[in-house]
């Protein structure tokens, strides 16, 4: 815990430093940062993976709802690989000084996995089927029209195999089926140089991450 936390003040003082350098001059916004332009677009969502297989669905995206610059974004996917997904962005607790995002996203997909290596059979591959969910939450401390940002992250989720099917599409006896879950949390901040963050044509920006170690994995990788 104190390395990720000395980690973060670490960048939070790198990041003063360059602000505060002769070369780091301010880029001149070319807009205000906070939009309040209404839009809305619904797209298409048609694809294929190799070793994961088809899908199509839509995606559907609000912005700038209620007279302010909180966006809404979401998308559903079916086929071979399924998905669905959601997030709120921009949302102000305290006008332009306190944002929240939160998103989520599950999903269930078949991959064919090979045993590769010189002397591996084509024929020697597997087919794991999983399904897992993932929950993300940031709340962001914004400063002069988001130029400089301290954020912290919280990242939970879990997933399982559902089956593993072999080269002949009969399934492995004893596959552990259970949920494995986990949280991470991480603490990071940026430097924003540009003449716009959504659509930079000019100047730097710097951003730094530091994720605190703890008890459960996120990523669920073992």
């Amino acid at each position: 815990m104190h390395r990720g936390v000395s980690m973060f003040w670490i960048g939070v003082i790198l990041l003063t430093l360059f602000s505060s350098a002769s070369f780091a001059e301010v880029v001149e916004r070319r807009k205000d940062q906070f939009g309040r332009d209404f839009g809305y677009y619904f797209y298409p969502i048609v694809g294929e993976i190799p070793g994961m297989g088809r899908a199509g669905g839509f995606g559907v995206s609000v912005l700038n709802m209620g007279d302010g610059d909180t966006d809404f974004t979401g998308y559903y996917v079916r086929g071979d690989i399924k998905a669905t997904g959601a997030a709120l962005l921009d949302y102000h607790v305290i006008p332009q000084r306190l944002i929240v995002d939160v998103g989520y996203n599950d999903y269930r997909v078949a991959a064919t996995s090979y045993n590769r290596g010189i002397a591996s059979d084509p024929a020697d591959v597997i087919y794991p089927k999983v399904e897992g969910a993932y929950l993300l939450g940031q709340m962001t401390l914004p400063f002069d029209q988001r130029r400089y940002e301290i954020f912290a992250r919280r990242l939970s989720g879990r997933n399982r195999l559902l089956e593993v099917l072999d080269k002949d599409k009969q399934a492995f006896a004893g596959v552990d089926t259970n949920w494995h879950s986990g949280t991470s949390y991480s603490l990071g901040g940026s430097l924003d140089l540009t003449d716009d963050r959504v659509d930079p044509r000019s100047g730097v920006r710097l951003e730094f991450s530091s994720r605190l170690p703890n008890g459960s994995n996120a990523d669920m990788s073992d």
